[in-house]
């Protein structure tokens, strides 16, 4: 696999700013893929940005969280309830 590949790969996969980026924006949703247990539960509370890979697993929209459902996300990451859904800001 060559370097622009991997790359293209890495810029493709759910949760990443496929421009590269430069962390700004405001706050971004990640998942910690060892805690989550694949509940679905911030699926169900944030359909906007969340979806389920073919195990139940959410997969987040890249980029940041638009302002009007940070109180949403907010919502979706206090009620998983293995903490493994994570609201934070840039870095």
């Amino acid at each position: 696999m060559t370097a622009g590949r991997y790359e293209t790969a890495r810029a493709a996969r759910p949760g990443r700013d496929p421009g590269g980026g430069n962390g700004r924006g405001g706050p971004r949703l990640t998942v910690n893929p060892i805690a989550c247990q694949a509940h679905g539960l911030c699926i169900e509370l944030l359909p906007e940005l969340l979806t389920a890979d073919p195990w139940g697993y959410p997969i987040i929209a890249p980029g940041p969280v638009p302002e009007e459902l940070l109180p949403l996300a907010r919502r979706a990451v206090a009620a998983c309830p293995t903490l493994a859904l994570l609201l934070g800001d840039p870095k």
